[in-house]
């Protein structure tokens, strides 16, 4: 019998479409369930090699949302860990430290301006941040190719601190050797001149014109 003229029946062609799907559903699933997992073993190992750089270190995408923490970026501005999660905004984390009393001496508002500004620069930079409590921390801005960006912190405070005593030191030895009233210089290994004061240049100058 032939088969011209009979119309297809619609619900035997739904039907067939949902046994078809029902066939290829499980692999899709069992496909993405596979590439879930391939991300987390790959977060879960660069977080490890995050962890062990030595100063808290956060990555974000294009977004602004926050890809992968370490935990010294917790630690160093007192945020409980489990607080700081993947897909929270650059703002919300920013909120969270201010929540800490992690505040940088600049208004709320200034520095979240000054934080959107480096981001939207798109280029490295290094910024010292003075906060209330006295520390100093120096943040790495690191851009990426698809407008995302890796952000380092790094408590510098006691270098910043041993800086400051160095030029202090420098300064007074400076002052010491201006108001001498005896000529002063001196000299390293190799007999090269590093240092003398005016009234040792007056007398030299003095000899020569003599």
């Amino acid at each position: 019998m032939s088969n011209v003229g009979k119309r297809s029946n619609p619900a035997s062609a739904s039907r067939k479409r949902r046994v078809d799907i029902e066939r290829v559903e499980p692999s899709r699933v069992g496909e993405l369930e596979r590439l879930r997992e391939k991300v987390r073993k790959l977060e879960t190992r660069l977080a490890t090699v995050l962890d062990k750089t030595g100063q808290g270190v956060c990555l974000f995408d294009g977004s602004r949302r926050l890809v992968v923490p370490n935990a010294q970026y917790a630690e160093l501005y007192g945020i409980a860990p489990e607080a700081i999660r993947p897909g929270m905004l650059l703002r919300e984390i920013l909120s969270l430290r201010f929540a800490a009393g992690s505040l940088p001496k600049a208004a709320q508002d200034d520095f979240l301006e000054w934080r959107d500004h480096v981001v939207a620069a798109n280029k490295p930079s290094d910024s010292d941040v003075e906060l209330c409590n006295g520390r100093i921390i120096r943040i790495h801005h690191e851009p990426f190719p698809d407008d995302g960006f890796a952000a380092t912190h790094l408590d510098v405070t006691e270098h910043r601190r041993a800086e400051d005593e160095l030029r202090r030191r420098n300064l007074h030895f400076d002052a010491a050797i201006a108001n001498m009233s005896q000529g002063l210089c001196m000299f390293d290994a190799s007999e090269r001149m590093i240092v003398c004061n005016q009234t040792y240049l007056k007398m030299f100058a003095a000899c020569l014109s003599g």
